[in-house]
């Protein structure tokens, strides 16, 4: 179909494909930004599909791979010869200060095109002596159609609303099909006041600087990816492999991290930590370790991981490292929302659970960076540790969970843990608290000036 030339800016389509050609970066927010809609011409939405797919697929992207795949571009509606070849398409590469622009650019000229055909929608009816009435409901719903996002929507009647509450009853009561909606950890009584981890929700797990944050996130992959063998997609972006695979080997074979680190650990030990691996290699763990985590890149991880592997739930740990593209001049808190959003959103999309971790404030009581992240969120809790003068009467607790927001659990309702910082494992057992305590301190030490570190049980 031809357009007119101000319904399409085409060269600002063959910026943004040269633009996902040039730069990882730049391919990232492409796809994630704009759609195959968005694109006026056949030869430009083929080369979109076909770089789509190809990043799905995990393969390397380049103009050269892009054209050993021309079935696919056949396919996808290019036709060699008649249309912009791919070098014209794909020679156009931005400057760092335009590419935003044409992105922009193009989804502007989207937008045009849904109040063009609407309008001319209208002219044929009113031209064909149709009521006022019937062009407004068809204008309507052509509108409605065209700016749907991928969301399903569904608009229920009170008949098709009392089905859907019998369906879903009988699928709580039936343990298999329950277990493909929610996922359950080892936490038994985080489990029985929540009711697990529900598919499409944002769970915020939250912790002041250095309380346990990273080592919480691992305890909940372990339960899920490799104990209930659920695949998992763990990004982190504090460690590097070497980092991650020492704390791994720890938790797993119970052998103390830091005499894996420092080299003082056993031979029985060390052959104790190495059988681990063969627990992992068992496992569904998917990790990528991404210092330079991004928006843009989270998300394109993710639903590669959904398409590849199936996951059921994504870790992303954690936002406060979260960096969005193209936002230099957005605050640190819109950032943050809007990182918070689209998590969200994905989460609805691909119906897996994703946890975000962040950090709270040093006076422990909002989230760094971005409160408004928390009305995002379906579920959040926070851990944080028992105050040294309450550890005897907390006894074998020296951590608990607070939940900040769930929907059915009251504001504020605490479970206690215990946390072994050595082997980086929490539980919430507690006959196993107890054996990690030891033996019930008798008398808690006043912590003063003079006192010793030593003399003051933990």
């Amino acid at each position: 179909m031809n357009l007119p030339a101000r319904l399409a800016d085409v060269s600002a389509e063959c910026a943004t494909l040269s633009a996902a050609l040039y730069r990882e970066d730049w391919r990232l927010e492409v796809l994630q930004s704009l759609t195959e809609e968005d694109y006026s011409r056949s030869e430009t939405r083929a080369v979109f599909s076909v770089l789509k797919n190809m990043e799905e697929r995990g393969e390397k992207v380049s103009i050269e791979a892009l054209t050993l795949h021309s079935k696919e571009l056949s396919d996808a509606g290019y036709i060699a010869g008649r249309d912009l070849t791919i070098t014209q398409m794909t020679m156009q590469i931005p400057s760092p200060h335009d590419f935003p622009a044409f992105i922009e650019a193009v989804k502007e000229m989207t937008a045009r095109r849904k109040v063009y055909h609407a309008a001319k929608l209208a002219q044929g009816y009113i031209d064909a002596g149709e009521m006022a009435s019937v062009a407004y409901d068809e204008i309507e719903r052509a509108v409605m159609e065209r700016t749907a996002t991928n969301m399903t929507r569904e608009k229920l009647s009170s008949g098709a609303m009392a089905d859907a509450m019998a369906a879903a009853i009988d699928e709580r009561m039936d343990e298999k099909a329950r277990k493909k909606r929610v996922i359950y950890t080892n936490f038994g009584r985080l489990n029985d006041c929540c009711g697990g981890f529900e598919k499409g929700d944002l769970i915020i797990l939250s912790a002041e600087s250095g309380a346990g944050k990273s080592a919480f996130s691992m305890n909940l992959a372990y339960d899920i990816a490799c104990f209930e063998k659920r695949p998992l997609l763990y990004l982190n972006s504090e460690m590097s492999t070497n980092q991650n695979a020492l704390r791994w080997a720890s938790f797993i074979s119970r052998v103390s991290h830091s005499a894996l680190r420092n080299g003082s650990a056993t031979e029985e030990e060390v052959a104790r930590a190495k059988e681990a691996a063969d627990i992992m290699r068992r496992g569904n763990l998917l990790t990528i370790n991404m210092p330079d985590m991004q928006i843009a890149s989270v998300l394109s991880e993710v639903r590669r991981a959904k398409a590849q592997h199936n996951i059921e739930m994504a870790i992303v740990d954690y936002i406060g490292r979260m960096d969005a593209l193209n936002s230099h001049d957005a605050k640190e808190w819109q950032v943050m929302k809007s990182a918070a959003q689209r998590l969200k959103t994905m989460a609805i999309q691909l119906q897996i659970a994703v946890v975000m971790v962040a950090q709270l404030t040093s006076d422990g009581g909002r989230l760094a960076q971005s409160s408004y992240m928390a009305h995002e969120a379906d579920l959040w809790i926070n851990i944080s540790r028992v105050k040294e003068e309450n550890l005897l009467s907390a006894w074998p607790w020296n951590y608990f969970i607070t939940f900040r927001k769930a929907r059915n659990v009251e504001f504020g309702k605490e479970i206690p843990l215990r946390f072994d910082g050595d082997i980086l494992r929490f539980t919430d057992d507690k006959k196993e608290a107890e054996e990690i305590a030891g033996e019930k301190p008798k008398l808690m030490i006043v912590k003063s000036k003079s006192a010793r570190k030593e003399d003051i049980p933990l």
